[in-house]
């Protein structure tokens, strides 16, 4: 099959671009599997690879799994397209050290989810989870644990983007309405966007030290 580009490559899997793209974005964030890119315009192009992952992937949601519970095993089920995240990583490999680089991965999976403003205040979690890391029994177990933290940090975001939406709709209409062309009356995106933003930065912290100091909660945070 030649390289294809979204908009091709799901018809083939028989799903909406957008659902495609999702599966194989958060696939990314994962660290799970990438999609090579384009040398010439570095867009994003799918190959067989890559099909049959996505055909996997419907296959499982048409039995009504979750999109969670097929993450967690696709590593098992299908051949994937890895990657290191830097030249760090490079070096761990270097050294035929799988453990250290698994290690290595999810401190930096979970750097870069959080600002870098937060980075510093982040350090006390940053110590909880190498030490989490430290006492798995085996590279199987990281790999399990590393998902599903990321997962509950997506699922934490979520639950305050939703909690931000309904208090939003509690702001004066002053703020949450403004003037558009012709004297129209619409809703402020951008500052609801700015809103939205500003209760997850303020809140994530918080809600992510609940949950890693009282492991019981990993499985279900909320």
């Amino acid at each position: 099959m030649a390289q294809l580009k979204i908009g091709e490559f799901s018809k083939k899997v028989g799903k909406h671009s957008n659902t495609v793209a999702n599966w194989f974005n958060q696939l990314h964030e994962l660290k799970l599997h990438c999609v090579n890119r384009s040398p010439l315009t570095g867009e994003k192009v799918f190959d067989e690879l890559d099909l049959e992952i996505a055909l996997h992937i419907k296959a499982l949601r048409d039995k009504k799994l979750s999109i969670n519970e097929i993450f967690e095993d696709i590593g098992n089920q299908c051949k994937l397209r890895y990657f290191s995240i830097d030249d760090s990583l490079d070096e761990v490999k270097e050294h035929n050290s799988d453990y250290e680089r698994l290690k290595m991965e999810l401190l930096y999976i979970v750097q870069d989810v959080l600002s870098e403003s937060l980075w510093d205040e982040f350090e006390t979690i940053r110590k909880k989870l190498k030490a989490l890391i430290d006492g798995l029994p085996s590279m199987m177990d990281e790999r399990h644990n590393r998902i599903k933290d990321l997962l509950i940090i997506r699922r934490i975001e979520a639950e305050l983007e939703t909690e931000a939406l309904h208090k939003w709709t509690t702001e004066p209409v002053s703020v949450r309405i403004k003037r558009g062309f012709f004297f129209k009356k619409e809703e402020n995106i951008e500052a609801r966007n700015q809103y939205v933003k500003g209760y997850i930065m303020k809140n994530l912290e918080e809600r992510l030290l609940k949950v890693i100091s009282f492991p019981d909660n990993r499985e279900n945070p909320f």
